[in-house]
């Protein structure tokens, strides 16, 4: 165990809330650009198609977090994104979470034949979506792509362009928005905690039950993924 701290921790300190990430940031670029702390902000509706080629609502999936991804084929991180989107529904699968967790996947601006061709190329996990009005932009607020959405069990928005599937805060996130955590709190959580970890390079001095239980709970499965994602870098 020992070993696979010490090797989730050199992850942590490069990318996640350690030592290049300070509140200030975490206030003016995380908070302030992409969660919501109202209960009142809903999206507006949109008909999408799915890929059997039935019309469909959002709304049909309420009762479940929406973990939203907006691509197009001709988004090149977009791509890129789906293994690792695969390989997060496989964390997820380990605590239980992937049938409370939706993976909503939308296409925009592509025709409905380049979109099932990339379907079958790409194999992206969870519900796929098509919608060729590219209005969904401005009504709903899309800065490029790709772009992350995070929607409540009862369809108001939890946050918008929030952590991507290989962010290493997305874990601890989809967890808290499950458990009815304010994503804000979550993330203020989650800072203190491996502000923590950085200082004693240990997970027995968070203060944190719950974070600390979660911790031991996804650490074999997160440092699983980091390996694997060292190896998919080096072959690109």
């Amino acid at each position: 165990m020992k070993f696979t701290i010490l090797i989730f921790f050199s992850l942590c300190s490069t990318i996640s809330w350690c030592q290049t990430i300070d509140s200030t940031f975490i206030e003016q670029y995380v908070i302030g650009t992409k969660y919501r702390t109202d209960t009142s902000t809903f999206l507006p509706s949109y008909t999408f198609t799915n890929d059997k080629g039935d019309s469909t609502l959002l709304s049909e999936y309420k009762g479940k977090i929406l973990y939203v991804n907006i691509w197009s084929t001709y988004c090149g991180a977009c791509i890129a994104e789906f293994p690792h989107q695969e390989q997060l529904l496989n964390r997820l699968k380990k605590i239980h979470l992937d049938t409370t967790i939706i993976f909503i996947n939308i296409n925009i601006e592509d025709s409905k034949r380049n979109w099932k061709k990339a379907l079958q190329k790409y194999h992206p996990v969870g519900v796929n979506l098509h919608s060729s009005d590219e209005s969904l932009y401005d009504n709903w607020k899309i800065p490029s792509l790709p772009c992350h959405i995070l929607i409540s069990k009862t369809g108001y928005l939890l946050g918008l362009k929030v952590a991507r599937p290989d962010a290493a805060d997305i874990d601890w996130i989809l967890y808290c928005s499950t458990k009815g955590i304010n994503l804000i709190e979550a993330i203020w959580r989650a800072f203190n905690q491996n502000k923590l970890m950085e200082k004693y390079k240990s997970s027995s001095v968070f203060t944190d039950k719950e974070y600390a239980d979660w911790w031991n709970d996804t650490i074999d499965a997160r440092v699983e993924y980091y390996m694997w994602s060292k190896k998919m870098y080096k072959k690109s």
